[in-house]
C-alpha cells in the first residue's frame, strides 16, 4: 500500500504478554533499524531519523498484538532487495513475529511502480474478457524441447491459454533455453498464428542478470511477449532492473512471478496470493 507518510510503515503481528509488549516493540524497531543499543550511538542523524519508532500498538487478542514501526525512507534507497532487507531484518528469525503489512510513503511506492497490465492484460492477450483463464506447466525437467514442444502443442489443441516452463526448467543441457523457445513457439504457431487469442509460451528466465537479459532478447525474436520469472530466486533488484530495461519493448512485455521461496520466509498468508 502507498500513502502519504514520510516513513516506511512496517506492521507486525507478535505475541507476547500484556506486561511485556511495549519493551518488546521497542526492541523490534531498533533491531530492524540500526541493531544496537540505542545508548551507544552518539550521532545525532542516525538517533533521530535512522532509529525505527514505535508508532503504534494494538491488541488484537489475549497475547497477540499489532505493532507499527517506522522506518527511514532514507534506508531503503530505491533498491526492491534493501526493502525486503528491511522489513524482514532479524525479526524473521523470531518465531513470535510476523510481518502482517507494509505502507510506503508515496515516492517510494511510486519508484517500485506496480502491475502496467495486470490480469485484465492476460486477459487481452487470451481474447477472454470473462471466462475463467487456464494455465498449465511443461513437465517433467529432463524432457529435450522437443518432447516439451509436442507437450506444448497438446495444450494448446485442448484450449490452454498459458503454457509456461515449469519452475525447475533453466538452461539446462538436456534443454537449452533457445532450443526449447525455438521449439515451443514453433509449435505454438502450428495450432494458431500468433495474436489476441493465441495460446502463449511463457518461458522461464534464470541466471545472473546478464543471462537474463540474453533469454529476454532470445525470447522476443521468438515473438514472446511475457516471460515468468522468480523473483526471490534470481534476486527482487534484479527482478526490478528487468522489468524497466527498456530493451524488451514495455508495450508488448508481460511479467509472471512465481513463488519459489517465498513460504521460507514469515510471510502474511495473502502476499502469497
Amino acid at each position: 500500500m502507498v500513502v502519504a507518510h514520510t516513513r516506511v510503515q512496517a506492521i507486525y503481528r507478535v505475541r507476547c504478554d500484556a506486561r511485556a509488549i511495549e519493551a518488546r516493540a521497542r526492541a523490534i524497531a531498533v533491531e530492524q533499524s540500526v541493531e544496537m543499543p540505542v545508548a551507544a550511538i552518539t550521532d545525532d542523524f542516525v538517533r533521530d531519523e535512522i532509529v525505527g519508532r514505535v508508532e503504534a500498538i494494538a491488541e488484537k487478542q489475549p497475547g497477540l498484538f499489532e505493532v507499527r514501526i517506522g522506518l527511514a525512507a532514507e534506508t531503503v534507497a530505491d533498491d526492491a532487495g534493501q526493502l525486503i532487507n528491511m522489513l524482514f531484518g532479524n525479526t524473521s528469525l523470531h518465531e513470535d513475529v510476523m510481518l502482517y503489512d507494509v505502507e510506503l510513503p508515496t515516492e517510494l511506492g511510486q519508484s517500485f511502480g506496480g502491475p502496467r497490465h495486470g490480469v485484465h492484460g492476460l486477459r487481452r492477450r487470451a481474447g477472454a474478457p470473462a471466462r475463467p483463464l487456464t494455465c498449465s506447466a511443461l513437465k517433467p525437467q529432463g524432457l529435450p524441447p522437443k518432447a516439451l514442444a509436442e507437450l506444448a502443442e497438446h495444450f494448446a489443441q485442448g484450449g490452454i491459454d498459458y503454457i509456461k516452463d515449469d519452475h525447475g526448467l533453466a538452461d539446462q543441457a538436456y534443454s537449452p533455453f533457445a532450443a526449447r523457445v525455438d521449439a515451443v513457439t514453433t509449435a505454438l504457431r502450428r495450432v494458431a498464428p500468433a495474436g489476441a487469442g493465441a495460446p502463449r509460451y511463457m518461458p522461464g528466465l534464470s541466471g545472473d542478470l546478464d543471462n537474463m537479459r540474453r533469454q529476454i532478447a532470445i525470447a522476443a525474436q521468438a515473438g514472446v511477449d511475457t516471460v515468468i520469472v522468480a523473483p526471490m530466486v534470481v534476486g527482487l533488484a534484479n527482478f526490478h532492473r528487468l522489468v524497466h530495461w527498456q530493451a524488451f519493448p514495455r508495450a508488448r512485455r508481460r511479467w509472471r512471478r512465481v513463488p519459489q521461496l517465498w513460504r521460507a520466509l514469515r510471510l502474511f498468508p495473502r502476499y502469497l496470493s
